[in-house]
């Protein structure tokens, strides 16, 4: 999940660097940074065919309507009101919010199964360097309503009504000064910490010609802050179910959406439509990049997490930073033992979506992981399952926590991009 608190951590991001700095003065295996160790990927692993278009439909997708999102959804060309949905704090008492600011919406799409709407803030200077800027709804993005029952409504709900209240983020940076973006695109699942600790992996691949687009994995505004506190093993059942639910719900909006600025990305700019596209995780993004990643099928040519899991309510319920409003407790105490194995259970006996039943899907994929073995934000050992279920791939192992693989993480941007292009050249020439 990857926040980081200045308060809480004394952490600044010129610490950051230096640790980054520091990382990179020392070299061990296969060149990398003094604090990994590199596992090679399984031999068998990539033995078998890639993931094709029809084990792709085959996942339970949730139903969307693009007709009725064009109906449903408020949001034309012109200055408008963005609403947006996020927690408020990671600490304590975890509660929804919604973020709102004026835009000027510059057009409206129908992409994929959904709409994409590009969006400019009114309330700030636009710098060349910023991003475009795209928002996805689909006919399940939650909206403002009108009250008909007694009648058309009243006037003063006309702009109101069919308003979003949330979507998925895709931002798009301008390409570097004389560097053709012609290689490829690369879909950069943000962690909840934002780009400070990313940054120079997303800048190292846009210098060597990779359009990439950054997105979040948001848990949205259904469900999120409800209590849920357990009584008996019946509760922890329904709670699992219903969280799963839920992850299903925005893991498949999340990847709609994926798919739909994709082929915006390609309707522009036809030179990348036969070119590869490669699905980047980080912390939160690791936890929904597999199921994005299954939901692009054969467009992907591999895919990179950093401190990613699997199992979504048993990361909730038992990180160390945060229940992310979806932590469950029995009668007032953290899960553990019995009780957390049937809250687990329940959740990936009806979740189909989460990592731990789409990540099978990409061990024909060529993939690596960074894993921190210490760590406790999202908790080791599901990292560890996200693993196995990739059909162990390659892996750099870091000694510490989440936090020292993030902090470190700008010393390894130029190893992951070389990774990055050494596995699209064995794609390409079958090695």
């Amino acid at each position: 999940m990857c926040r980081f608190r200045t308060i809480r951590l004394g952490l600044h991001a010129d610490i950051g660097r230096f640790f980054c700095l520091i990382a990179g003065l020392v070299l061990v295996l296969s060149g990398l940074g003094g604090c990994a160790v590199r596992e090679p990927a399984d031999p068998d692993r990539l033995i078998g065919q890639a993931l094709t278009d029809e084990q792709t439909a085959a996942l339970p997708w949730p139903s969307r309507d693009p007709s009725a999102v064009d109906r449903r959804v408020w949001m034309r060309p012109g200055p408008r009101h963005l609403y947006l949905a996020g927690l408020d704090d990671l600490q304590g008492d975890v509660r929804p919010y919604i973020w709102s600011g004026k835009v000027e919406v510059l057009c409206r799409k129908l992409a994929g199964l959904g709409v994409l709407c590009e969006v400019q803030r009114t309330d700030k200077i636009k710098e060349w360097y910023d991003p475009r800027t795209f928002v996805f709804y689909s006919s399940a993005t939650p909206v403002m309503h009108a009250d008909r029952s007694k009648g058309p409504p009243a006037p003063s709900m006309h702009d109101l009504d069919g308003t979003p209240m949330d979507g998925i983020i895709y931002r798009w940076r301008p390409d570097p000064t004389n560097v053709p973006a012609t290689r490829g695109i690369v879909v950069a699942m943000r962690p909840i910490s934002g780009s400070t600790y990313i940054r120079p992996v997303i800048n190292e691949l846009r210098h060597r010609g990779w359009v990439v687009i950054e997105t979040s994995l948001g848990f949205g505004i259904a469900g999120v802050g409800e209590r849920r506190d357990a009584a008996n093993e019946d509760d922890l059942r329904r709670f699992g179910t219903e969280i799963a639910k839920l992850a299903d719900e925005r893991l498949s909006e999340s990847a709609f959406g994926c798919e739909a600025m994709i082929g915006l990305i390609r309707d522009e700019r036809p030179e990348l439509r036969e070119k590869p596209v490669v699905v980047i995780g980080f912390s939160a993004g690791a936890i929904g990049a597999p199921t994005v990643a299954a939901r692009l099928g054969d467009q992907v040519a591999s895919i990179v997490l950093v401190g990613g899991g699997v199992n979504i309510a048993r990361i909730t319920s038992t990180s160390a930073l945060s229940d992310f409003g979806l932590g469950v407790r029995f009668r007032g105490q953290p899960l553990s033992g019995t009780t957390l194995e049937v809250l687990s259970e329940s959740y990936l006996a009806e979740s189909k979506l989460d990592g731990y039943h789409t990540a099978p899907l990409l061990r024909s994929t060529p993939a690596l992981v960074l894993h921190a073995e210490e760590d406790a934000i999202v908790p080791a050992e599901l990292g560890e399952a996200l693993h196995r279920q990739l059909g162990r791939p390659e892996r750099w192992v870091f000694g510490g926590g989440h936090e020292l693989l993030f902090l470190q993480l700008g010393a390894f941007s130029g190893a992951i991009a070389d990774w990055i292009e050494r596995a699209d050249c064995k794609q390409h020439t079958g090695d």
